[in-house]
């Protein structure tokens, strides 16, 4: 992937959360339904394609998370959320000025 499309991806996904993660959903229950028929095309009823591919691929939302923390933008994100923290405590411990 280019530098440019990654960085514009990025900014996207940290911008239009929702809606990226609304596509993961789709693109996630479509790999779902894909690897169900193909362990179908095997024998195998709905039941018990749906039950082999979910023990296979594992937890949905751990599978997100992961496809969350290989981008820079959780990097980014994280960062952010520590300066915020960072700069709230700063405030509590200077004392209020008075006049």
């Amino acid at each position: 992937m280019s530098l440019l499309r990654n960085l514009s991806s990025g900014v996207r996904a940290l911008f239009h959360k929702e809606q990226v993660e609304r596509e993961m959903d789709e693109e996630l229950k479509g790999y779902l339904d894909d690897a169900v028929k193909d362990k179908m095309r095997t024998g195998m009823s709905r039941e018990e394609a749906l039950r082999a591919v979910r023990v296979e691929m594992g937890s949905v939302d751990a599978v997100k998370e992961e496809i969350r923390s290989v981008g820079w933008e959780s990097t980014l994100e994280t960062l952010l959320q520590d300066i915020r923290y960072g700069l709230r405590m700063l405030a509590r411990r200077i004392p209020a000025s008075r006049p």
